[in-house]
């Protein structure tokens, strides 16, 4: 979870409290995308209340409101739209630090197989010179 507080706990921070972490970001843009918090819950496999409680927290650490709750098809207040649009850089980063490391992941296991191959060369080389 990041916590975006000073590491010197003498000063104040305003961000002190403030843990939101990428679920909370993928919950909080499953409901804009979806429009409704029920749809949400469903795209997600949670309870419609659980996505529900996100939002709050969100909102209760950001002491904002994110959503305009009076009007159907849950549009997003000012801080809502200013959330949106970081919490989708947020995302977009996460899947880009994954393609850039998953590369990096492989990399041993092409040199095994290259190392594989030119073993196999070696021994079929040896069979040929020494059968039996």
């Amino acid at each position: 979870m990041i916590n975006f507080a000073y590491s010197d706990r003498s000063r104040p921070s305003p961000l002190r409290d403030l843990l939101m972490d990428l679920q909370q970001l993928e919950t909080f843009l499953a409901v804009v995308e979806e429009r409704s918090f029920s749809r949400a819950a469903q795209r997600l496999l949670r309870t419609q209340p659980a996505v529900s409680q996100v939002i709050r927290k969100l909102e209760d650490e950001l002491g904002e409101p994110l959503f305009e709750r009076a009007l159907r098809g849950g549009s997003l207040t000012a801080a809502g739209e200013v959330l949106r649009a970081y919490a989708e850089r947020l995302i977009g980063l996460r899947a880009e630090a994954a393609s850039a490391v998953t590369p990096m992941a492989a990399a041993p296991i092409a040199l095994v197989r290259t190392a594989l191959r030119r073993c196999e060369s070696i021994v079929a080389i040896l069979c040929s010179v020494c059968p039996g």
